[in-house]
């Protein structure tokens, strides 16, 4: 008996021997190692496969927020747009899918400041984000508070914007529920009608093991 490596090579026809074929090492060899050369290439198509979604980067919207007061967030009809129509420091939160032993690497905020403002707002709108443990309770903040860095008021006024970029790269979590906040403007120079769109996340698949 001698070992045999197979080849990555695909072989679309595999012949065996018949009755009528002579017995040597060949005829009966030459289908086996066919047969293990396929297994080989059908292998490293899957690991190349396996690869590109772990080192893929996946950029997601999260359109849905959970339920929100609508006497201050007003959805836009149609389209997952919200204005809002408090200006006193309003939450509104969105959830994000993430697929578990994926690493988060950051979060972006989207919006657009009513136009009129006297000046910039005391307090600019604020993105965080966090993840709340489902067996527990505990809510932990991922990175830190990041506010609107929108200057000046010209560029706060037209669709911008801004995102915790590089503050965390948090690796997901079974048991875990993970969310967007943003807080809409307050304070002196404050108005109504904030647009806000949608925000993003980007994520990192998981580096599944091959087998």
């Amino acid at each position: 008996m001698q070992p045999y490596t197979p080849s990555d090579t695909w072989h679309s026809t595999i012949l065996l021997a018949e009755d009528s074929d002579s017995r040597n090492r060949t005829v009966e060899n030459t289908p086996l190692e066919a047969l293990a050369d396929n297994v080989t290439h059908v292998h490293t198509g899957i690991a190349a496969v396996q690869s590109l979604l772990a080192n893929a980067t996946h950029i997601h919207h999260a359109a849905v927020p959970c339920p929100i007061d609508t006497a201050v967030w007003q959805q836009t009809d149609p389209g997952p747009v919200f204005t809002d129509a408090g200006a006193t420091g309003d939450k509104i939160a969105f959830p994000m899918t993430l697929p578990i032993g994926a690493t988060l690497n950051h979060v972006r905020a989207y919006i657009k400041g009513s136009a009129g403002h006297a000046a910039l707002p005391a307090v600019m709108p604020k993105l965080q984000a966090f993840k709340l443990a489902v067996e527990t309770g505990v809510i932990t903040q991922l990175g830190s508070d990041l506010y609107d860095p929108a200057t000046p008021k010209e560029a706060y006024e037209v669709a911008h914007n801004f995102g915790i970029v590089a503050a965390f790269a948090e690796v997901v979590a079974v048991n875990y529920v993970y969310y967007i906040v943003i807080t809409g403007e307050s304070g002196a120079n404050s108005q109504v009608g904030m647009l806000l769109y949608p925000p993003s996340y980007t994520f990192s698949a998981a580096n599944y093991a091959g087998g």
